[in-house]
């Protein structure tokens, strides 16, 4: 909508074109399109923007869950709230406020919780911002954790324990002394001749 070479009729008419649905009923019309555009957007805003109060974005952050066990949710829920304290903070609350720090503290598991407090002994005020970072270095601890543990989980699998490496052995050992036997000759049974044994009567 910025560029030079297209005129406020035409700007109007794509900011007109695009807005549909219950946003339709926020165009403005003026001879004077650039007033027009304007109007919209001012419309626009008053429609359907919303006005993040310092108090809102509080009550938003307290209500905010957060999952206990999933890493990966962990650390959408982690962007989450480092968004909620960047307006908090552009709202001109303090980055140590404890209603943003013990909150947000309060709201993770147990390991990552203690984790943070060990710190927090350390260093105290803490910033949210060093909770955050903390908290999110810990899930990354975390995942590694996991991956260590189904690395090793597969291995363990793959490999037969000794008691199974001994039956197989037998059971090819005694398997082929079976084929030896039976691929051995039998011996010939030692025959007398009929007339060797007359003679032998006589």
């Amino acid at each position: 909508m910025s560029r030079d070479d297209i005129r406020m009729t035409h700007k109007h008419k794509i900011l007109s074109d695009h807005l549909t649905g219950a946003a339709e009923c926020c165009v403005a019309t003026s001879k004077n399109h650039s007033m027009a555009i304007e109007a919209t957007f001012a419309n626009l805003k008053l429609a359907f923007g919303k006005v993040h109060t310092k108090e809102k974005l509080l009550k938003k952050l307290a209500k905010l869950p957060f999952h206990q066990s999933d890493t990966e949710k962990m650390r959408q829920d982690m962007v989450t709230i480092a968004n909620i304290s960047m307006l908090l903070l552009e709202k001109g609350v303090s980055d140590t406020d404890d209603r943003i720090t013990k909150v947000v503290t309060s709201k993770l598991p147990k390991s990552l919780r203690d984790s943070v407090l060990d710190d927090w002994k350390e260093k105290d005020p803490m910033t949210i911002k060093d909770i955050i970072a903390k908290a999110s270095s810990d899930i990354f601890i975390l995942e590694l954790e996991e991956e260590f543990q189904e690395l090793a989980s597969t291995s363990a699998m793959s490999i037969p324990n000794s008691s199974s490496i001994y039956s197989a052995s037998a059971q090819t050992s005694t398997g082929r002394k079976n084929i030896n036997r039976a691929n051995c000759p039998k011996k010939e049974e030692n025959t007398v001749d009929s007339d060797d044994s007359e003679q032998n009567n006589h």
